[in-house]
Protein backbone atom coordinates (compact mmCIF):
# COMPACT_ATOMS: atom_id res chain seq x y z
CA UNK A 1 0.00 0.00 0.00
CA UNK A 2 1.40 3.96 -0.81
CA UNK A 3 2.43 6.01 1.69
CA UNK A 4 -0.93 7.98 1.06
CA UNK A 5 -2.92 5.26 2.13
CA UNK A 6 -0.71 4.64 5.18
CA UNK A 7 -2.33 7.69 6.65
CA UNK A 8 -5.73 7.29 8.54
CA UNK A 9 -8.03 10.51 7.92
CA UNK A 10 -6.75 13.77 7.03
CA UNK A 11 -6.50 16.81 8.64
CA UNK A 12 -9.02 20.14 6.45
CA UNK A 13 -7.83 20.72 3.32
CA UNK A 14 -6.43 17.80 3.05
CA UNK A 15 -6.33 14.31 1.80
CA UNK A 16 -5.53 10.92 2.39
CA UNK A 17 -6.52 7.11 1.34
CA UNK A 18 -7.77 4.12 3.02
CA UNK A 19 -8.95 0.87 2.76
CA UNK A 20 -11.97 -0.42 4.51
CA UNK A 21 -12.28 -3.71 6.15
CA UNK A 22 -15.38 -5.50 4.18
CA UNK A 23 -13.29 -4.13 1.13
CA UNK A 24 -9.91 -3.97 1.63
CA UNK A 25 -8.92 -4.59 -1.99
CA UNK A 26 -10.77 -1.01 -2.37
CA UNK A 27 -8.47 1.92 -1.78
CA UNK A 28 -10.67 4.92 -0.73
CA UNK A 29 -9.34 8.60 -0.79
CA UNK A 30 -10.81 11.38 1.02
CA UNK A 31 -10.96 14.70 1.03
CA UNK A 32 -11.84 16.66 4.27
CA UNK A 33 -12.75 20.37 3.76
CA UNK A 34 -11.11 23.29 4.74
CA UNK A 35 -14.06 24.01 7.36
CA UNK A 36 -16.61 20.92 7.50
CA UNK A 37 -19.95 22.25 7.81
CA UNK A 38 -22.30 19.19 7.23
CA UNK A 39 -21.37 16.14 8.95
CA UNK A 40 -24.08 14.13 7.09
CA UNK A 41 -23.62 14.96 3.76
CA UNK A 42 -20.58 13.66 1.43
CA UNK A 43 -20.19 14.03 -1.99
CA UNK A 44 -19.14 10.76 -3.62
CA UNK A 45 -17.24 11.26 -7.01
CA UNK A 46 -16.67 7.49 -9.31
CA UNK A 47 -14.24 7.79 -11.83
CA UNK A 48 -14.61 6.55 -15.41
CA UNK A 49 -12.45 4.47 -17.57
CA UNK A 50 -9.49 6.49 -16.56
CA UNK A 51 -9.29 4.70 -12.96
CA UNK A 52 -8.27 7.87 -11.76
CA UNK A 53 -9.56 8.45 -8.23
CA UNK A 54 -6.96 11.36 -7.32
CA UNK A 55 -7.83 13.31 -10.67
CA UNK A 56 -11.43 13.02 -9.05
CA UNK A 57 -10.27 14.20 -6.00
CA UNK A 58 -8.85 16.97 -7.55
CA UNK A 59 -11.72 17.97 -10.03
CA UNK A 60 -14.68 18.14 -6.86
CA UNK A 61 -12.32 19.33 -3.92
CA UNK A 62 -13.14 22.93 -4.44
CA UNK A 63 -16.93 22.22 -4.06
CA UNK A 64 -16.14 20.17 -1.48
CA UNK A 65 -15.24 22.83 0.49
CA UNK A 66 -17.59 24.98 -0.80
CA UNK A 67 -20.21 22.99 0.44
CA UNK A 68 -17.85 21.62 3.83
CA UNK A 69 -18.20 17.86 3.26
CA UNK A 70 -16.13 14.75 2.52
CA UNK A 71 -15.44 14.10 -0.55
CA UNK A 72 -14.93 10.10 -1.16
CA UNK A 73 -13.96 8.82 -4.77
CA UNK A 74 -13.12 4.81 -4.75
CA UNK A 75 -10.49 3.91 -6.71
CA UNK A 76 -11.64 0.32 -9.03
CA UNK A 77 -8.50 -0.61 -9.57
CA UNK A 78 -7.85 -3.02 -12.87
CA UNK A 79 -5.96 -5.83 -11.07
CA UNK A 80 -9.12 -6.04 -8.58
CA UNK A 81 -11.81 -4.94 -10.61
CA UNK A 82 -11.50 -5.97 -14.31
CA UNK A 83 -14.37 -6.91 -16.13
CA UNK A 84 -12.77 -10.43 -16.41
CA UNK A 85 -13.05 -10.19 -12.34
CA UNK A 86 -16.88 -8.84 -12.57
CA UNK A 87 -17.99 -11.72 -15.09
CA UNK A 88 -16.85 -14.34 -12.82
CA UNK A 89 -18.11 -13.16 -9.94
CA UNK A 90 -21.30 -12.64 -11.75
CA UNK A 91 -21.15 -15.72 -12.71
CA UNK A 92 -20.84 -16.73 -9.04
CA UNK A 93 -23.88 -15.43 -8.34
CA UNK A 94 -26.02 -17.30 -10.73
CA UNK A 95 -27.11 -13.65 -12.93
Amino acid sequence: MDRLCQQLLPGPGAKSCVSIAAAPTLKVRLYRPQVLKNRQRLLLAVHGISRNAEQQLQAYSQLADELGIWLLAPEFSVQHFSVENLRNAESRLGS
